[in-house]
């Protein structure tokens, strides 16, 4: 990421093409249900906060996921503008010393944006009743050091609508799901998010007082599957700065569902009927059973034996995953 981020290394050109046919492609999709598609590349810490790094880390004029959003924006793909972003977070009030995401602040200046973006207006919008406060935070980055460290940070500390939330959805894809549901919501439209840790705390929480239903899928690319049953009115794909480095076909494909799948299965409860319920959508759900099922019990020699049967259809890299599983 830091080559990236310092220029020795730019997006490949069948990257880009690769973001672009994938979002293109959905975009389409999501207009014939009458639905407003809505990309947001999330900008790194990095980026937002550049000015700090030594002379030479950071040389990019631009921020490294502009390509792809001036790229994208040339095809037609509705894409989420950053700049005030990156512009107001430059002066450290969208994030804590410990944590790579936004803190509620720089939340809120996302939220805004989206509904903007979307043609829904904002100041009647926000929900009321919300407050933020500082807190002290650990973070994703306070437990990496030795010895850990918290800072202060900005965080909701109430909101005044209700949520009714769900993780028993019955939508096929192989990420984290989530349903919430405001009957009192000032937008009384579905919104389908697909996205990461960068939309699945406080910008969830502000979305899911807002929209009737939100449908939030822990998932690295776009899957037309879910847009189909879920039949949304606006549709949210985030992904971040750093992962566009690769295209979704490397990452929506057959093998990384595997992996995902394999991952998902570590509850012991669960697996049987996840499994039942997969497979039929899923082939390679099979594949990620197997060779979950042989790690562990330890069978080496079971597990070679799957790899090399496999070997066609997962990578060599992948395989070493299925192996650590």
């Amino acid at each position: 990421w830091l080559d990236y981020l310092s220029g020795e290394r730019s997006m490949s050109d069948s990257t880009v093409c690769d973001w672009i046919h994938t979002l293109s492609c959905f975009q389409g999709i999501a207009q014939e249900r009458a639905a407003d598609l809505l990309v947001w590349i999330a900008p790194e810490k990095h980026t937002v906060l550049g000015a700090l790094f030594p002379v030479g880390a950071n040389n990019r004029s631009n921020p490294f996921g502009k390509h792809l959003e001036d790229n994208l924006r040339a095809r037609g793909v509705s894409v989420l503008d950053n700049s005030s972003l990156l512009v107001e977070g430059a002066t450290g009030a969208f994030h804590s010393k410990t944590d790579s995401h936004l803190n509620a602040r720089g939340v809120v200046h996302v939220y805004g944006s989206i509904l903007k973006a979307f043609g829904i207006g904002t100041a009647e919008i926000l929900p009321s009743g919300y407050k933020i406060a500082s807190a002290e935070s650990f973070g994703d980055l306070g437990g990496k050091v030795v010895p850990p460290r918290s800072s202060p940070t900005a965080a909701f500390s109430s909101f005044e609508h209700q949520v009714e939330v769900s993780v028993q959805v019955p939508v096929r894809n192989l990420g984290r799901v989530v349903l919430s549901q405001c009957p009192s919501a000032p937008v009384p439209d579905k919104l389908l998010l697909v996205g990461n840790s960068f939309s699945s705390g406080e910008l969830f929480d502000l979305l899911s007082r807002t929209f009737r239903e939100v449908l939030f899928v822990f998932f690295p690319a776009p899957d037309a599957h879910i847009l189909h049953e879920f039949n949304p009115r606006y549709v949210l794909f985030q992904t971040n700065e750093r992962f566009i480095s690769r295209g979704p076909i490397s990452l929506g494909g057959s093998s990384f569902r595997a992996v995902g799948l394999a991952k998902m299965l570590g509850a012991e409860g669960s697996r049987g009927s996840q499994i039942a319920g997969l497979v039929p959508a899923y082939p390679d759900a099979v594949i990620a059973n197997s060779l979950f099922q042989a790690a562990a019990v330890i069978n080496e020699a079971t597990l070679i034996e799957l790899i090399i049967d496999y070997a066609d259809r997962i990578s060599a890299e992948e395989a070493c995953v299925f192996a650590a599983i």
